[in-house]
């Protein structure tokens, strides 16, 4: 199953913001998945300094992550195919990409 990393510029994003964010992303996929997708969420990522936060998700199709990112009502600037490497092997390679508008 393909992986998608979603990428977004939050540089004044608080910790109270990121815990709301990742309810409602927690909301969305329940009530997705709970209607046929199949799309879970692997990892996220928050770098303060940057205000970068990226996270991972494993769906069958670049549109399921929007939908889930967009419910969620996540602001984001960029939904990529990502590959993960653990240890020796990637478990899905990719490169297609997708701007927000």
């Amino acid at each position: 199953m393909p992986v998608f990393l979603v990428r977004a510029n939050l540089p004044d994003l608080r910790a109270t913001d990121l815990d709301a964010v990742v309810a409602r992303v927690a909301t969305a996929s329940e009530q997705l998945n709970h209607e046929g997708f199949r799309i879970r969420c692997l990892h996220s990522t928050y770098v303060p300094a940057d205000g970068w936060l990226g996270c991972l998700y494993q769906a069958d199709t670049h549109g399921e992550v929007r939908l889930l990112t967009e419910s969620a009502v996540m602001p984001f600037d960029d939904i990529v195919e990502a590959v993960i490497y653990g240890g020796h092997a990637a478990f899905h390679q990719g490169g297609k990409r997708s701007n927000a508008h």
